[in-house]
């Protein structure tokens, strides 16, 4: 019996041929078509200005995180063992291509939403209800891109990385126990709302950078 460890890095898809992934697209496509649905829809919503209720609304921006959010962790995660076994990509499009459209989709709703906003709409950045979730999806995905940026150098296990992700540890921790202390507690603390806005942008933040 062959007692070799498995690679934390292989695919754990079943390699019994007769296990074929849902209706017989690439592993992942089902999910990439979740994230690519969701996602366009929340950003076609924004910028077609639809008045949706409340909580359609954030039930939409929660379902969005939560998408997003497991798609991009479990596409990190992913990595054929060698070019001989490398299985087909999500939708058969070439590897990295879903989260680059999102991300650049977003890029262009911030663009679009930039440029009403510096043009005179009706209300002000600070008071459109998207801003701050746009904010934070835009924290998750700052953190997405200098994780790739961080794995993609040769000397990312040195000392000085080694600090960042300490440093961000703490600060993350830091982060949450202003959460604690101002929402179940109800402590108030100078400029709460402002901690409050920051704590959830670098808890989003710190998600998106982690593997």
């Amino acid at each position: 019996m062959d007692n070799t460890p498995s690679d934390p890095n292989m695919d754990n898809t079943p390699s019994d041929p007769t296990l074929r992934p849902p209706l017989g697209l690439p592993h992942g496509s089902i999910r990439a078509l979740l994230a690519l649905t969701i996602f366009g829809s929340l950003m076609t919503a924004l910028i077609l200005n639809h008045k949706l209720p409340e909580s359609t609304f954030w039930y939409l921006w929660m379902v969005n995180y939560a998408v997003l959010g497991y798609y991009f962790a479990s596409r990190q995660r992913h990595r054929s063992p060698s070019p001989h076994t490398q299985k087909p990509q999500p939708l058969h499009l070439p590897r990295g291509t879903v989260r680059w459209l999102i991300i650049l989709s977003f890029l262009g709703t911030c663009g679009f939403f930039a440029y009403k906003w510096i043009n005179g709409a009706d209300s002000s950045i600070w008071d459109d209800r998207a801003f701050f979730p746009m904010l934070s999806l835009a924290g998750f995905f700052v953190g997405r891109l200098l994780n790739a940026f961080f794995q993609s150098r040769p000397n990312n296990t040195s000392k000085v990385f080694q600090h960042l992700r300490e440093a961000k540890a703490i600060l993350v921790l830091l982060a949450s126990l202003i959460i604690i202390i101002t929402i179940p507690f109800q402590v108030e603390i100078p400029v709460q709302k402002e901690l409050q806005r920051t704590a959830f942008l670098f808890i989003f933040f710190y998600f998106g950078s982690r593997s």
